[in-house]
């Protein structure tokens, strides 16, 4: 064939590709997308922020797009659409890394050290402790426990 290196890899892909009968994954720019202005981006993105973050909606665990979008005279669409353009991540990704921040800050925090993993991870705002558990195995690599175990022991050597 006289292919080198990286063209033997993408033959080779392309083939198990037809072999298996795939097609290549199409990035997908849904239409709603290039509906909304940037203003209207930029007023919603604004919006978003000072509901999730600074009225700490993330916390509970009932408010969802739907509400959100209700909160801002939008639609759930154009609020994922925002999401993903100007936060490059879906909404439930956005909330949980607020979710996993409010865990964490209280694994590490002594006055907590007595609640339960599934305790703490309700006051972050999740449903489920798997779902708690998923997350934050999948931000940190390392279980919640391991965390607050982590942090019990950098706060012991740090006063010791």
């Amino acid at each position: 064939y006289g292919l080198v290196g990286s063209e033997m890899c993408i033959r080779d892909r392309l083939n198990a590709m037809a072999k298996y009968n795939l097609t290549p994954k199409k990035e997908k720019v849904a239409r709603y997308q290039t509906l909304l202005s940037d203003k209207l981006k930029d007023c919603l993105y604004e919006g978003i922020l000072r509901i999730i973050v600074a009225e700490g909606k993330y916390k509970d665990k009932t408010y969802n797009t739907r509400k959100l979008a209700a909160d801002l005279n939008t639609n759930a669409r154009y609020i994922s659409a925002v999401c993903a353009t100007r936060l490059h991540k879906n909404y439930s990704e956005f909330v949980n890394d607020f979710r996993i921040n409010e865990a964490m800050s209280l694994l590490s925090d002594r006055r907590y050290t007595k609640m339960t993993i599934e305790d703490i991870s309700e006051m972050a705002g999740f449903n489920t402790r798997q779902s708690f558990y998923a997350n934050f195995y999948h931000r940190m690599g390392m279980t919640p426990c391991e965390y607050r175990k982590q942090q019990a022991q950098k706060k012991k050597e740090a006063g010791a």
